[in-house]
């Protein structure tokens, strides 16, 4: 009767835990989708990614999972993997504290967008070799664009030979340009 009761207790103790774990997960992922980042999940032993969107994070759906084979034939832009399967491995090894990456990959309209990937190894075997990586996209697409627009601007008003000029919020002049300078000293 005493070990039933202790083995009771125990089993107990895990379905709490259990379920702590879980409602921690569910606030995590909403907080995750109203961040809007996707989530992913990378099982090296089982060679499958899982991917939640962040709009469906916060309806908690289903995330879709494919083979990380199908992802590098066609997700990831063939340009970008080489460099971005470089920096994972560096990270499993040992050789980075997590995984860091900027590089191209295909939506669900068939366009390039880049994001940022961000993870960490979350699970390793008895070993201690990784079994999976987990960790955040971004799309950073109209950032890259907007910052393109930046330089593509910098780079006219350097060019011209006419002085530019612009004012700071004090009102003050400001130089936009190399010519401005040169003019006026």
């Amino acid at each position: 009767r005493r070990i039933g009761g202790s083995v009771q207790r125990k089993r107990q103790r895990e379905v709490g835990q259990d379920d702590e774990r879980r409602r921690r997960g569910e606030h995590w992922k909403r907080g995750l989708g109203g961040a809007g980042d996707d989530f992913w999940d990378r099982d090296r032993a089982g060679n499958r990614l899982r991917r939640l969107k962040a709009e469906s994070i916060n309806e908690l759906e289903d995330g879709q999972e494919i083979s990380v084979t199908d992802w590098r034939n066609s997700v990831i832009h063939p340009e970008d993997l080489a460099e971005v399967e470089d920096r994972m491995r560096q990270h499993v090894l040992g050789g980075s504290d997590h995984f860091e990456s900027e590089h191209r990959v295909r939506n669900a309209l068939g366009e390039w967008t880049t994001v940022l990937a961000r993870g960490k190894i979350v699970e390793r075997n008895s070993i201690g070799h990784a079994t999976r990586v987990a960790g955040t996209a971004r799309d950073i697409t109209l950032m890259h664009h907007a910052e393109r627009e930046r330089r593509i601007a910098s780079e006219v008003l350097d060019s011209m030979s006419e002085a530019g000029t612009g004012v700071d919020r004090d009102y003050r002049f400001v130089p936009v340009n190399h010519a401005f300078t040169y003019i006026t000293g």
